[in-house]
């Protein structure tokens, strides 16, 4: 058994700007929200995340931003982002998945997309939020990471996030190879 907790803040305090809309659906464990998994074209549930929609339904994927926008609000999202304070940056259950598997910590990654460089641009058709894909540089070397923009709720979603591999990759990893 679950039961939804929606809330409206029309204040603009706390987490979620004014405007935005949070929606809990709460088990009889932990709560539990739902966030766009792009790669599966699904949602999928993540502990103790809520899911911030926009309250205007007609605009879920937000307004037209170019790579150059993405980049720059990704870049300031990311050196805003407080621990635990103000948190700009929301996880996916596949990219924490991802971390473990690449041997990566969240802090590090976070601390790439500081810097990062927009690679790729997602179409926003059939999206409910605009996304790209990034390229961010750890101490280990590269990496890429599908970061959603939510600029209605000031925040970034991390999707996935990944070593890239050299075979199919090219021009300091921000190219895929023509066999892709």
């Amino acid at each position: 058994r679950s039961r939804t907790q929606i809330t409206a803040n029309k204040g603009g305090s706390g987490s979620s700007p004014a405007g935005c809309v949070t929606e809990r659906h709460m088990p009889t464990g932990p709560a539990r929200s739902k966030c766009w998994n792009q790669r599966a074209g699904q949602l999928t549930w993540h502990p103790n995340l809520p899911i911030i929609i926009s309250s205007n339904s007609s605009r879920l994927a937000g307004p037209m931003m170019t790579p150059g926008d993405k980049e720059r609000f990704i870049r300031t999202k990311a050196n805003e982002h407080l621990i635990g304070e103000d948190e700009k940056i929301m996880w996916s259950l596949h990219a924490v998945r991802k971390l473990r598997i690449e041997k990566l910590r969240k802090r590090v990654v976070e601390e790439a997309l500081r810097e990062c460089v927009v690679i790729e641009n997602y179409e926003t058709a059939g999206r409910p939020l605009p996304d790209c894909l990034v390229l961010g540089f750890v101490g280990e070397g590269p990496i890429h990471a599908v970061i959603a923009v939510d600029q209605d709720c000031d925040r970034i979603f991390v999707i996935t996030v990944y070593r890239p591999d050299q075979r199919r990759w090219q021009d300091g990893w921000r190219r895929r190879k023509e066999d892709d």
